[in-house]
């Protein structure tokens, strides 16, 4: 669902929705949603072995270069390194 239809369902304007959301969350409505696709996907990684582009998929990404970006930029390593356990985050 899209930002404006979830402001229309809650009979805000869409400016109002996203001001309200961010206060109240902290996060953009973007932001949000891309952290809980990552978590979706971290823990897709960690359960199974299905393709990354499946993860992917899975995960709410259309597209599989966007979703390793994104992943990298988030998480701090690929979703493969992330998946074979080599990451020693902090």
């Amino acid at each position: 669902m899209r930002e404006e239809e979830l402001a229309k369902a809650c009979d805000f304007s869409a400016t109002y929705f996203s001001r309200l959301f961010h206060t109240t969350m902290g996060v953009t409505l973007k932001q949000y949603i891309i952290q809980k696709r990552l978590d979706l996907a971290c823990g897709l990684l960690s359960a199974d072995h299905e393709k990354i582009a499946s993860v992917a998929t899975s995960a709410g990404f259309k597209d599989v270069s966007y979703f390793s970006r994104v992943f990298k930029k988030h998480i701090g390593c690929s979703p493969g390194k992330f998946r074979s356990n080599n990451y020693k985050g902090s």
